[in-house]
Order: structure tokens, then sequence, then C-alpha cells
């Protein structure tokens, strides 16, 4: 029986030995089967004998995202980045992985108090006059409190997880191998190139985790859309801000999804449509920077009708060779 050579070792048996059982949990062993991950095989068997979920109630799509969302943030990540390629993806696959969950359960402050002043190199009594210990926002990533500064102004204060950074690289390692097994066994994944979407994952995992990076990112669209009427940027608070915290202003708005509270509100859901076309054109066609996340929970809308975009960390660039490209690909459609 061949098994896979795995490059990290003994240090990442524990997560090869997850991720196959949420596979056969799924029912994908078949899968597994095919990659050559036999020797994990009897471990997933025996770990999720009792929590296997009835296969013939869900579609394959359904089981796929389900086990996506199970095996954490980087997979969540992947799950997503491959929902942008819809001209490889199918229609109902596309489907689920566009509802994919990146909702987990805050860690509790007192877990992360000293993490958040070792951080800012303060106490947080003497960085923020009040500090809400309640988040307000938690995903797999990073978890969001509003809180004050001294100088009065209301701020959300968005922090990394302590271990996320970790569990990531591991994940990455592994999904390096299994992108080269699925190459090497799976013949029908070329298409996808699975090879190359981990390397893309790499690259955009890398650049979210660096929360300096996202703040540089809401500074360089502040500038692009400083002129641009119904459009609001959040500043960024940069004496809070490390690679780790990003601190920006709070935005109280209306999710852009909540369309009954935004009419009883007063706002013009047709004139915010048409802001919201000409936003993401300039941001693709004029500029070649783009928010890559702007799925409803990151979209508010303020005073009356302005559009305000938040989380900053999945930003994109096209270059004026593709530009070209994507213009001529968009004029040859009309």
């Amino acid at each position: 029986m061949h098994i896979p050579r795995i490059d990290k070792g003994y240090r990442n048996l524990k997560r090869y030995r997850q991720i196959v059982g949420i596979l056969i949990k799924y029912g994908f062993a078949e899968v597994v089967d095919r990659m050559n991950l036999q020797t994990y095989l009897q471990v997933g068997k025996r770990f999720f004998r009792k929590g296997r979920v009835e296969t013939t109630r869900l579609s394959a799509a359904e089981r796929i995202r389900l086990a996506l969302e199970e095996l954490g943030p980087t997979f969540i990540k992947l799950g997503q980045l491959l929902s942008t390629r819809s001209f490889l993806i199918p229609a109902d696959l596309l489907d689920e992985l566009t509802k994919l969950q990146d909702e987990v359960k805050p860690l509790p402050f007192e877990s992360l108090q000293n993490y958040i002043e070792s951080q800012l190199g303060a106490a947080i009594d003497e960085t923020f006059s009040e500090f809400d210990q309640t988040a307000v926002a938690s995903a797999s990533i990073a978890q969001a409190h509003r809180a004050r500064t001294l100088e009065g102004k209301e701020v959300v204060v968005k922090i990394q997880r302590p271990e996320v950074a970790r569990i990531i690289a591991t994940d990455l390692d592994i999904l390096s191998d299994l992108a080269r097994l699925m190459h090497r066994y799976v013949p029908e994944s070329h298409q996808f190139d699975p090879q190359g979407v981990v390397r893309e994952l790499e690259q955009t995992t890398k650049r979210e985790l660096d929360f300096i990076n996202e703040g540089r990112s809401i500074e360089i669209f502040a500038k692009n859309f400083a002129s641009f009427d119904h459009v609001y940027i959040p500043k960024v608070f940069w004496d809070y801000t490390t690679d780790k915290i990003i601190t920006t202003e709070y935005i109280d708005g209306i999710k852009i999804s909540e369309t009954e509270a935004l009419r009883q509100a007063g706002c013009d859901l047709k004139f915010i449509a048409n802001v919201g076309a000409k936003f993401i054109l300039k941001q693709i066609f004029e500029d070649g920077f783009f928010h890559a996340d702007p799925h409803p929970g990151n979209i508010f809308i303020k005073d009356g009708n302005t559009i305000v975009p938040v989380d900053f960390g999945m930003m994109g660039r096209l270059d004026e060779s593709l530009l070209e490209e994507v213009s001529d690909l968009l004029i040859g459609a009309v």
C-alpha cells in the first residue's frame, strides 16, 4: 500500500487525521481512497463512525460546503476563492460555496486581554476610555469589539485570533500536499488547477493576516474615492493598529441587505443601487484595486444614501493587461 510523503512529518499528523475524518464524515471516503490517504482511513472511520452525516439527504455540493465549514478558516477561504471561478465550478456547487458561513463563537475577553495589551504596548484602560468586552462580530480569523479612544472617538477594534496564523500555516502545508496528490491521482481535477489555487490561497491569506497591510488598503481606497459622492471609507487609527490588531472608525449604519430597514430610514434604494454599480465599476475599470469580499455584511448605508464598505482584509488588483482583457470580454458580451 502506497503512503504519501508528508513533508512536515509528525507535526501535521493530527490535523491530517482530522481532515480525513471530516471528509469521511461527509461521504467522501472514495476521494480519500483515490488520493492514497489510506494510512488515515481507519482513524477517520473510528473517529466519525457515530457522527457520520446521512449523505442521501444532502447533495454532494451541500456536503462539500458543510465539510469546508467544519474544516475551519483556511478551507472556508479556499471555498470562497473557488466561488470566484464561476466559469469552472458547477452551478449547484457555486451556489453552495456562496453560502459559506465564516462565523464562529468569539473568544472570551478574559482570554484576549493580555494579548491585546501586549500588542498595543499598554493596558486597555490606558488606551481606551471604553472597551466593550462583548464582541460585535466574530469570524474564524478575527473578532471585533467596539471601543472609544481617550479622545472620545468611537472605533471598532478588530483582533486577530492568537493561534490562527499557526493553524493556517499548518493547513496550507497540508493543502499543498493534497493538491499535489489530486493532480497525480485525480486527473479530472486538472481543470481546476488545484496547485495553482493553493498558491493563490497562500498569497491572499498571507495578506489577510497582516492588518498593517489592511490599513494601507483602506487608505488607498479612501484616496481613490476621496472625490466620489455618496461613498465613505472609514478612517484607520494607526496609534491603535499593529499587524495583529486594526482599529477603524465605527460606522453607525444599516447593512445593505436589510432592505426593509433601509426603506423605513427613508433611503432611496434605486439611487443606492445606481451608486453601488458605479462604485464597483470604478474599482475594477478605473482603479484596478477592488474590495474582494463585498458580501452584504461588509457594506453599510449611512446618512441616507451613502455607501460604506468595511473589512478590507481581502483585496484584489488588476494589472493593465488583465484589465484590458476584462474590458474586451465585457465589450464582447454587450
